[in-house]
């Protein structure tokens, strides 16, 4: 199975409030999975944690022009 429909799978089965990433890329797994928690309630958000600062402006752009800048919390380490 797709990575990408796993991850849709587990959180549509148990609607998590957070969602951590560590050592993303270019955020597309954290876009997909923003998409997928529901609207309804602020504190459903996921936190990214970037650990390459080679991919950190690219992460960043690429958040924003998802528009998911509220649904995704993203630090660089």
């Amino acid at each position: 199975m797709v990575l990408s429909k796993v991850l849709a799978e587990i959180i549509k089965k148990h609607k998590p409030k957070c969602i951590p990433e560590i050592g993303t890329l270019y955020e597309y797994s954290a876009i997909l999975m923003a998409n997928l928690v529901s609207n309804d309630n602020y504190e459903k958000k996921v936190v990214s944690i970037k650990l390459a600062k080679a991919f950190a402006d690219i992460a960043k752009r690429n958040i924003q022009d998802a528009g998911f800048q509220e649904k995704i919390r993203y630090y660089r380490w």
